[in-house]
């Protein structure tokens, strides 16, 4: 990037500077273990580092912010076996609890650091890595990520609200949130594989007058939606409690949460 500037001599004409980052897998989509799904969650991390890295060097030379930085290819990459591609074609992968935990990380990061970015999408949405839906001649399913988009398209068109949590490990919890007049929407992510996270979150300088929440789980994070059983990961249903400014809800493992929140 630095060097891309520095020899760029009409810097005025750049509208957008665009950065990818894969989450490679070193497991085939369904065979992840513990150690190559933490691995790969871990980088989620990273991506937000990059952001924040890219946006402070795009700044030295743009101080205005005329360029936009966009991150228009993400998600999980894994490994691939030449059978799969064979049967299914070029980068064809199976969608799993896993990836759906994926695609929230991202999506999350992309919140928190809404003011640096000015696009951020999974390139391929059909049939190549990290798809939303999957085809097989006339059968069509929608994939575990399907569903976190579904989920987290509530915040579109809202501000972005600066989140804290504490937490440092880049396999801790996950939390963005936004809001529009009174409607504020909190979506939050377990990344651990073994542990329920008791969530005790504090509206600062607000009251909760209802909340509501979805939640996609599935205790086996290889688990995933098939031709033959399209339904097996859905979001369902998932109880808030509310207690004056604060909201507490049980996480279970490797899950995620979108909650929908009336402010008093």
């Amino acid at each position: 990037t630095r060097r891309f500037m520095e020899n760029m001599h009409v810097r005025n004409m750049i509208q957008g500077y665009a950065m990818h980052f894969y989450s490679r897998g070193t497991s085939n989509a369904t065979k992840f273990t513990v150690e190559t799904m933490r691995e790969q969650l871990s980088s989620f991390a990273d991506l937000e580092k990059a952001i924040l890295d890219q946006r402070a060097l795009l700044d030295k030379y743009d101080q205005t912010r005329r360029i936009g930085l966009l991150i228009d290819e993400w998600g999980v990459w894994d490994l691939i076996p030449p059978e799969d591609e064979k049967r299914n074609g070029r980068l064809w992968q199976q969608i799993t609890m896993r990836s759906a935990v994926a695609a929230a990380l991202g999506l999350n990061v992309f919140h928190r650091q809404a003011d640096k970015l000015v696009m951020g999408n999974i390139a391929q949405t059909v049939n190549v890595l990290h798809s939303l839906l999957l085809t097989e001649r006339e059968k069509c399913i929608r994939t575990s990520t399907y569903w976190v988009y579904d989920m987290l398209k509530a915040h579109r068109a809202k501000t972005a609200v600066r989140v804290e949590t504490g937490e440092s490990s880049p396999l801790g919890l996950s939390v963005s949130a936004s809001r529009q007049g009174g409607d504020l929407v909190l979506t939050l992510v377990n990344p651990k594989h073994d542990e329920t996270m008791a969530v005790d979150c504090e509206l600062d300088g607000a009251g909760a007058a209802a909340a509501a929440a979805s939640l996609l789980h599935h205790s086996d994070f290889n688990a995933c939606n098939t031709f033959d059983n399209p339904n097996r990961i859905v979001p369902k249903e998932h109880a808030v409690k509310r207690d004056g400014s604060r909201l507490l809800v049980d996480l279970p493992p490797m899950s995620v949460l979108t909650a929908t929140v009336r402010l008093a």
